[in-house]
């Protein structure tokens, strides 16, 4: 397999890696909290602990992402695949959505409800790729350092 078919492999496989670990934590983050841990009072507003613990999680997913690619890859291009991904799809994800909810948030709302009409600080949605950018580059690089490629 050439260098660049597994480089772009390797990026996937760290992509749908880092969805997977976010997919976990945050369900776990649900479990534990709930909708009014989650968000504001009557709102569909993230609150601060979501917010915070959003970027504490998107970074171990970074990690897991940087882990994966920098194993599965052929060299080091694998991590900007990977991190180019990341740009373009936050991009996309940053985009206004016609989607999210507006008026309070009824109680009992689901996790499922929650993703999808949550509305997160426009800040935020900038912010998480580029930590989730130096979660890939900071143990990509480690990896890739003290190994031989």
């Amino acid at each position: 397999m050439g260098a660049v078919l597994k480089n772009v492999l390797a990026a996937v496989a760290a992509y749908a890696a880092m969805f997977a670990t976010l997919f976990v934590l945050f369900s776990g983050m649900w479990a534990v909290i709930g909708a009014d841990g989650a968000f504001r009072p009557d709102s569909w507003e993230v609150a601060g602990l979501w917010t915070a613990a959003s970027i504490v999680l998107g970074f171990a997913a970074a990690v897991v992402g940087g882990w994966v690619c920098a194993r599965l890859g052929a060299n080091s291009h694998a991590l900007f695949i990977l991190m180019g991904l990341i740009i373009v799809l936050s991009i996309l994800s940053a985009m206004p959505d016609a989607g999210t909810a507006t008026g309070p948030r009824p109680p009992g709302v689901s996790m499922f409800d929650a993703m999808s009409q949550a509305r997160q600080p426009a800040w935020l949605l900038w912010a998480n790729p580029i930590v989730g950018i130096i979660g890939v580059w900071m143990v990509g690089r480690r990896l890739l350092g003290s190994a031989p490629k």
